[in-house]
């Protein structure tokens, strides 16, 4: 949300500008009960993204403002792979897992042993859909 507040500004706006927004932006989320050390963290986060989508734009990498059609198919494709493989780390093709075992939704038991016993056999019997 706080990146939010600076991508509603104009880059010409000087930054005393900007902190002012940001600290109302700070009394909000201190008035929704957040703790200082919290807030704090929000605001130092928000200015290093800003910071970061500022030095793509400078490198032509990504606009700071694109526009719909801006590599349209190309993040169009990365969205239908994101539903095939979004329990996976990054954007591996390889055949490894953030979990232990492929995500399986069962009913919760003690330690997942249910969970663990369903990997173990789906694991055996697996299909790989990224070779098929």
């Amino acid at each position: 949300m706080a990146v939010e507040v600076l991508e509603n500004t104009s880059r010409e706006l000087p930054w005393s500008r900007k902190a002012e927004l940001l600290s109302e932006f700070s009394v909000r989320i201190r008035t929704s009960g957040y703790n200082v050390k919290y807030r704090q963290n929000i605001i130092e986060s928000a200015m290093k993204k800003w910071n970061h989508k500022l030095e793509l734009d400078e490198n032509g990498e990504r606009p700071l403002y694109r526009h719909r059609t801006w590599k349209r198919e190309e993040r169009e494709k990365d969205k239908e792979i994101k539903k095939i493989n979004w329990y996976r780390k990054g954007k591996r093709s390889d055949d490894t897992y953030d979990f232990p075992y492929f995500p399986i939704f069962c009913p919760a038991t003690p330690n997942g042993e249910l969970a663990k016993s369903w990997g173990c056999i789906a694991e055996e019997t697996k299909p790989n859909p990224l070779r098929a």
